[in-house]
């Protein structure tokens, strides 16, 4: 089973919080959002997932590896 993960958005309702953070890395309990729905993906037995990327893309390349 495959996943998308739809992180492009600018992020516009939650700003100034991601004035310099994309949405997906907002820190939540911890971590980033993300994180928290790539984990709940590896649970559901999830192989593959691809991550639609565009507003600070770099960013959240970095941050995921």
């Amino acid at each position: 089973m495959r996943a998308l993960v739809l992180a492009a958005g600018g992020g516009e309702r939650p700003r100034p919080l991601t004035a310099e953070s994309s949405h997906p890395l907002l820190e939540v309990g911890g971590g980033p959002l993300i994180h928290y729905t790539l984990l709940s993906l590896g649970r559901a037995a999830i192989k593959q997932t691809a991550i639609n990327t565009h507003h600070l893309r770099v960013a959240l390349e970095s941050a995921l590896g």
